[in-house]
């Protein structure tokens, strides 16, 4: 009867009222204490019993108490965010049972995991990399626990850094599969700017060369910059499965010694791909530079157009041509060496430009 008691019920409600609560972010150590990095800028200490219910880089709310000697300390309350959601880690078998330690700095405790694969066919074996969903957390729910739901690899793959980081990502390994394609432009109307000397800059190995260059010098020491961007939408349908996956990758990925290309490769690498002396359709910006070296956006235009790259150019060729005047493995047309002059000028007078207007540069 004493535990309904309304004036005690009132009298609880009033001390928790009276209780000081800090939000913050846990920080960790390695020797089993932790703090709260307060929203206040103040840090108020952990107890290593206290952190086995919260994890290094968690958002939580705590009650500030203080100890006869005036110490204060943080006693985790409740969790705001938890810093794990979706993470990749490594397995630790543990007779019979999946624990699953978080591959993130400070977090070295073993997360009791169950697996949740659709496809369970290769075995889990101790050090190998996998990805996890946590669905318990110790101050919310009495205890940690997560789901296995994809198998990266195994600890002895030479490829690990590359595949892990990827995965923890959430991007892919391999580019998309390999469709039939054909071209749906016919009808459509692209001016033809084949004449124009584009040229691609890149390294020697890249075979999807996506943009290329060409620049004008007018009288009044005005340019006008013209960038070629490769236009794949005449092989993707707009409400296609393949637009669907370039829209979500976005981007593609370059590793040391590979590539991921966001389209599949007879798109990036071949019939889309702006080679040397072959026509293709690209959206074409057309950028004056005025004098000063301001880029007059008001009469910037872009078109759809036909072009032909004039010249595959090599990095590190140009670099050597440009600084020492000749290259042994590089020897432009009197056309080629033209543009190269001009985007030298045209990126001098930008440098300036930036110097002078742009504080981050």
């Amino acid at each position: 009867m004493l535990f309904d008691d309304p004036a005690l019920r009132q009298l609880k409600q009033k001390f928790n009222q009276e209780k000081i609560r800090k939000e913050g972010t846990v920080r960790a150590t390695d020797r089993g204490f932790g703090f709260l990095e307060a929203s206040d800028k103040e840090s108020y200490f952990i107890t290593p019993n206290n952190m086995r219910s919260i994890m290094h880089g968690d958002r939580i709310s705590a009650v500030i108490e203080s100890d006869d000697k005036g110490k204060q300390q943080a006693v985790p309350e409740k969790l705001v965010v938890p810093v794990l959601s979706r993470f990749v880690g490594r397995v630790r078998l543990n007779k019979n049972k999946i624990q699953v330690i978080p591959d993130l700095p400070n977090v070295s405790l073993p997360v009791f995991t169950v697996d949740k694969r659709q496809d369970q066919s290769i075995a889990l074996k101790n050090g190998d990399w996998v990805i996890c969903n946590l669905v318990k957390h110790a101050l919310k729910d009495g205890n940690f626990k997560a789901e296995l739901i994809e198998r990266i690899t195994d600890a002895k793959d030479p490829k690990v850094p590359w595949t892990v980081v990827l995965r923890g990502l959430d991007l892919p390994l391999e580019p998309p599969s390999f469709h039939e394609f054909t071209n749906h432009e016919a009808d459509l109307l692209r001016e033809d700017m084949t004449a124009i000397p584009f040229v691609t800059i890149d390294s020697a190995k890249t075979k999807d060369m996506d943009d290329a260059l060409y620049i004008e010098k007018n009288s009044d020491n005005s340019f006008k910059l013209y960038v070629a961007i490769a236009d794949p939408t005449a092989y993707i349908g707009e409400d296609s499965p393949l637009n669907k996956i370039a829209a979500s990758r976005a981007f593609s990925i370059y590793l040391p010694g590979r590539d991921i290309p966001m389209l599949p490769r007879e798109l990036s690498d071949d019939l889309c791909s702006l080679k040397e002396n072959e026509e293709r359709q690209a959206l074409v910006g057309i950028i004056p530079i005025l004098s000063d070296g301001t880029v007059d956006s008001l009469n910037t235009e872009f078109k759809l157009a036909r072009i032909k790259s004039h010249g595959k150019l090599v990095y590190n060729y140009v670099s050597d041509f440009l600084e020492k005047g000749a290259s042994d493995n590089f020897v432009p047309t009197d056309e080629i060496k033209d543009i190269l002059n001009k985007l030298v000028e045209f990126a001098k007078l930008r440098d300036n430009y930036r110097s002078t207007h742009a504080a981050s540069f």
